[in-house]
């Protein structure tokens, strides 16, 4: 996992975990990234049950959101037989809750000037979208992970 400057928004610090580093080919196929050929084992991911996925099953895709433009057309500048080649000086990076995240799906590749640092604990793990943590009329104590907090990593 790291800390990097959005490509988005760059008065934000985002963290995500790496997927893929320079060199690196992948897919994601049914939920499944698929990096240099193997099928990765994602203990960590989350996926809702029923939701849609925003970027398509088979990605890379054609799917191109609106607010993915820019990041879309980095992608397919990379494409080799259906995969993605990350390029050097940067990394591919996914949220754990793949359905509610933006991540290099839509922007496209982190760049290595961009990372700023690694994570050393999670000192607070919600188990719900962070528009329903942050409504002050919810209860969030009742929605926290709490076997995570202050976890060393």
């Amino acid at each position: 996992m790291v800390l990097f400057i959005s490509p988005a928004e760059r008065s934000y610090i985002l963290i995500k975990r790496v997927i893929a580093v320079p060199g690196d080919r992948l897919r994601i196929a049914m939920r499944t990234v698929i990096l240099n050929g193997t099928a990765l084992d994602e203990e960590y991911v989350t996926h809702e049950a029923g939701a849609k996925d925003p970027y398509g099953d088979g990605f890379p895709n054609d799917l191109g959101l609106p607010e993915c433009k820019e990041g879309h057309e980095m992608l397919s500048r990379q494409l080799v037989d259906g995969e993605i080649v990350v390029p050097a000086g940067n990394y591919f990076v996914l949220g754990d809750k793949r359905e509610d995240s933006l991540d290099s799906r839509c922007w496209g590749f982190v760049s290595s000037s961009d990372v700023v640092g690694k994570p050393l604990m999670i000192y607070d793990s919600i188990g719900r979208s962070s528009e329903e943590a942050s409504d002050p009329n919810r209860n969030w104590l009742g929605h926290r992970r709490w076997a995570r907090l202050f976890k060393v990593l």
